[in-house]
């Protein structure tokens, strides 16, 4: 017998499922806003440390048949209650269940992972959502652990005597991404489950299916006017279900704002959907465009916008603790903002976060260029839409198996396993919502063929027609109104690149305060930060030298990179740091 452990460290929200007997679910990193539950088998630990909201979608029951554990924000729960003609969520679940056991989730839409164990046959079917919410597996002789993050599987494998051995591929995916971009993590022989899939766990055997995948197989039948309407439609559904869940429970939603074009879909169609006083929120440096721009929409829509000043770079102090956040599954600088608003944030009244997560990929954001490379295999090495290029690594290619294409591979990977992680931090106090997100709005994007989507603008064309209000405020990125053409676009972005251009020629580089994010001005600029960041390379390098090759490459970033690398290799300091056992 293994006697009880208690894990400890910072924690999100979730769920917990071993045969392990004897650990437990920890607090988490705001306990004070979370319950525990715990379901009792003499087989299996079935424990969840939830955030104690939207508790009527989270379901955690067991009857004489099975176990019922969900995790999230049901976004259509009324609908399918409706369509099943009955009131109660769970009884609703079983019967979509007894329909179809195998992937009866995915009729679910918003931000859900869960387990079902049908106890006659002691089997488990464990899921995520179809852009995947956070959700981890161990295997080792001694049994079993699926948590809903990784903090959880870390601290167990630390208490029960396991050895955490560094994963190298992972460390050198994140060197080149900035993030984790397959199932690997920075912890050998623990796994995420990716978006889309689940797992079945029977008779010791854990086995990793697919349930859903997105393709962009283009359906050159419909017209750019049908796509217009389509778009609409779509995006309607899935923020009036957002703004209704919200509604339901009596919560304010809050829209996250900035000088983009996702943002601002987000603002104009919740005022189309009569939200009349939202709050917004936006953070950035002080009289940075995107403040500006942010707002500007929000006095325009008669928004509240809390604006959050980051001139300072305080928020990038935090590094440890938002490696823990976000579980180290991508650069730690993404979402530090984000951890210290929600320290300031009454969240009883609050409810769902609304960001623009997708809602760049209408401008050929995961793409390199204007040509079709977006249906060409892919190579990973070719570094396609990467953070950094400086270091030679010879990537693992197998990170690519299943994708049909480089432009799939990458909104996977950059979107649902790169921006999307950005929430994890977020989710330790709050739900975090992309109406861009939802997989009926982005699957429909996809099969648009590559002339409409991308040659013919058919982003900007739907907002305009539908939210034409909105095209009188600058994009943040051109400096121009939305609509404006790409000839316009060249010529007003000559001067700048033309001194980006002189300046790398003599050796410098373009240090712009205006960004949202100004990391090299920053470190340019601000003494006590450059400091603070130096130091923590310093004290903190030694973390890495047990793996030669991994301690080569993050030096060589943080040496002779620009401050976004610098930050990546920092964030690598951290995870080994704090999931690495030293040798």
């Amino acid at each position: 017998d293994v006697a009880e452990v208690k894990i400890g460290g910072i924690n999100m929200p979730g769920f917990f499922i071993s045969n392990i007997m004897g650990i437990t679910v920890p607090d988490n990193e705001y306990q004070s806003r979370c319950i525990k539950q715990e379901i009792v088998n003499d087989k299996y630990i079935i424990q969840r440390n939830t955030l104690n909201k939207y508790l009527d979608d989270k379901l955690f029951f067991e009857n004489e048949e099975v176990v019922v554990i969900l995790e999230g924000v049901i976004l259509n729960k009324v609908e399918l209650c409706q369509k099943y003609e009955d009131d109660n969520f769970s009884s609703t679940v079983l019967k979509m269940r007894k329909e179809n056991k195998t992937a009866f989730f995915n009729d679910f839409r918003g931000s859900f992972s869960g387990a079902v164990l049908d106890k006659e046959k002691d089997e488990w079917l464990i899921f995520t959502d179809h852009i995947g919410r956070s959700l981890y597996w161990f295997q080792s002789d001694m049994g079993f652990i699926v948590a809903s993050e990784i903090n959880y599987i870390s601290s167990s494998m630390q208490n029960l005597g396991l050895r955490r051995d560094m994963e190298k591929i992972a460390f050198e995916y994140m060197f080149v991404y900035g993030c984790m971009i397959d199932k690997r993590t920075q912890i050998k022989n623990v796994y995420r489950v990716m978006p889309g899939h689940c797992l079945t766990i029977a008779d010791g055997k854990i086995e990793v299916h697919l349930y859903h995948r997105m393709s962009n197989k283009p359906n050159t039948a419909i017209t750019e006017e049908e796509a217009i309407e389509t778009f609409e439609r779509l995006f309607l559904r899935s923020m009036k279900r957002i703004i209704d869940k919200d509604k339901e429970y009596g919560y304010k939603t809050i829209f996250d704002l900035s000088g983009g074009l996702d943002s601002r879909a987000i603002c104009f169609t919740a005022k189309k959907l009569n939200v009349k006083d939202a709050l917004t929120f936006s953070f950035g440096q002080s009289g940075s465009t995107d403040q500006t721009i942010a707002q500007g929409i929000a006095n325009y829509l008669g928004y509240t916008n809390i604006f959050y000043s980051i001139d300072n770079a305080s928020h990038l102090y935090d590094i440890d603790q938002i490696i823990r956040m976000n579980g180290g599954s991508c650069y730690y600088a993404g979402n530090g903002a984000y951890k210290r608003w929600i320290e300031l944030l009454d969240t009883n009244e609050i409810g769902l976060s609304v960001n623009g997560v997708f809602g760049d990929i209408y401008e050929g954001a995961h793409l390199l260029n204007k040509t079709n490379d977006g249906y060409l295999p892919i190579r990973v090495n070719e570094r396609k839409k990467c953070l950094s290029r400086l270091l030679d690594i010879n990537l693992d290619e197998s990170c690519t198996d299943g994708f049909e294409n480089i432009e799939l591979f990458i909104s996977y990977t950059r979107d649902m396993l790169g921006n999307m992680n950005t929430a994890l931090t977020k989710q330790n106090a709050i739900e975090v919502m992309s109406p861009f997100g939802d997989i009926d709005f982005l699957s429909f994007f996809y099969s648009l063929s590559r002339e409409m989507r991308i040659e013919g603008r058919i982003g900007i064309k739907w907002q305009k027609k539908k939210n034409p209000d909105s095209m009188r405020f600058i994009y943040a990125t051109t400096g121009l109104r939305p609509d404006a053409s790409q000839l316009q676009i060249s010529l007003h972005s000559l001067p700048f690149r033309v001194k980006k251009k002189l300046m790398s020629y003599i050796g410098r580089n373009v240090k712009n305060k205006q960004d949202m994010n100004p990391f090299d001005y920053w470190y340019a600029t601000n003494s006590d930060f450059r400091e603070f960041f130096n130091n923590y390379w310093r004290d903190n390098s030694v973390y890495a030298k047990q793996a030669p090759e991994i301690y080569a490459s993050a030096e060589k970033l943080f040496s002779k990179g620009n401050m976004l690398e610098k930050i990546i290799s920092i964030s690598a300091l951290s995870i080994m740091k704090q999931y690495i056992d030293q040798q």
